[in-house]
């Protein structure tokens, strides 16, 4: 948020070896060398070239990134799937303007509720192999994505942008409706299906407050997306307010800007839950090391439609995640090892498989108001 002056300062008798590693559990690190470089009184700093392999590797996880969304984007259109491309190469593009600058490793894609079977069987047949192999847990949890891996690289595969079932039952937003307006935006020399600049908004702030608001990336992902998009501050208000995420926006919104700076886009909503997340992080202020136990995440975690509901969900989450999570993490550590992924252990049969996809189609029609008989 200061200058380059107060940068250095900062920064100055601090391990830079130990700085570079904070960069990159934040997600800044090429961010940070391109911001350094530019400036004359860094661009000597010893952290500089300590840095400079991460943008090597930004630029390279971007190239195959690009390159995978764009054969998804093939077989998808191809079959007449509504789809579009979240975060990855599409924020990449539109919001740090160079392939060099933002660091990811997979590749998002939300599809429609009524066509998400069918889109798994198309990116199958395109080469992509389906790793969410426990029907009888994801069909348990109703998930709202299922991961896949295209050639290496990951595919996260949505159908709703909220993954947990119970958390979605509070924040009903309209997958439908995002595809509805989604554009096509050029990314290198081609072009991706992308969300409309407010959506895209809304859908960055709800991924980085679930995820607890810590790392200074998503942070200046919004940042970001705000400076370089043409976001109507009267819908997003309107939009999150319909989806129940109005105090979830207004929340990390806040943070970003007491973070980063001025936004110019401010919401209402929830302002007694937002008090107590601005009197949280004046405590323990955002962007401390990732390793710190007190760094808030379940508290901006527990954002939900309302203070009251914003209450419930920090409680709920203290017994479940620090009193028993506590409890499975000592076993986890007695054990040695955390065991594989449950949900890429194959369990369930095609029974299960066919009672997870109906699941999801019932609860998308349930949403809308559609008789599930």
């Amino acid at each position: 948020r200061g200058g380059a002056r107060e940068f250095a300062d900062a920064y100055a008798g601090l391990s830079l070896p130990a700085l570079a590693d904070e960069a990159r559990a934040h997600s800044i690190a090429p961010l940070l060398a391109t911001a350094m470089r530019a400036d004359p009184l860094l661009a000597g700093s010893g952290l500089v070239p300590l840095l400079t392999g991460d943008q090597r590797s930004a630029f390279i996880h971007h190239a195959v990134g690009l390159e995978r969304a764009t054969r998804c984007d093939a077989a998808l259109t191809a079959a007449g799937i509504p789809f579009a491309v979240v975060k990855g190469p599409v924020l990449t593009e539109l919001a740090y303007r160079a392939p060099d600058r933002r660091w990811y490793g997979d590749v998002d894609l939300l599809i429609s509720p009524g066509s998400f079977e069918r889109a798994l069987d198309v990116l199958e047949e395109a080469g992509a192999r389906l790793v969410d192999l426990n029907w009888t847990l994801a069909g348990r949890q109703i998930r709202g994505e299922l991961s896949m891996v295209l050639d290496e690289v990951p595919l996260d595969v949505h159908w709703h942008l909220v993954n947990d079932r119970r958390r979605r039952q509070r924040m009903p937003i309209d997958t439908d409706e995002l595809l509805s307006r989604v554009r096509r935006v050029t990314v290198g020399q081609t072009t991706l299906p992308a969300l409309e600049p407010t959506d895209g908004l809304i859908q960055l702030a709800q991924h980085a407050a679930l995820s607890g608001g810590t790392r200074l990336g998503w942070l200046a992902d919004i940042a970001l997306w705000l400076q370089h998009s043409e976001v109507d501050a009267d819908e997003t208000a309107r939009r999150a307010a319909r989806w129940g995420v109005l105090p979830l926006v207004g929340t990390i919104l806040d943070r970003t800007e007491r973070v980063i700076g001025p936004l110019g886009l401010t919401v209402p909503g929830a302002r007694g839950w937002r008090q107590l997340v601005r009197a949280a992080d004046a405590w323990r202020p955002p962007g401390r090391p990732h390793t710190d136990h007190l760094s808030w995440r379940s508290l901006v975690a527990a954002t939900g439609p309302s203070t009251a509901a914003s209450v419930g969900e920090l409680g709920r989450v203290a017994v479940l995640d620090g009193v028993l999570g506590a409890m499975e993490r000592r076993r986890v550590r007695s054990a040695g090892r955390s065991g594989p992924n449950p949900l890429h252990v194959v369990a369930g049969g095609e029974a299960a498989r066919r009672a997870y996809f109906d699941a999801v189609r019932s609860e998308a029609r349930s949403r809308l108001g559609v008789p599930t008989g």
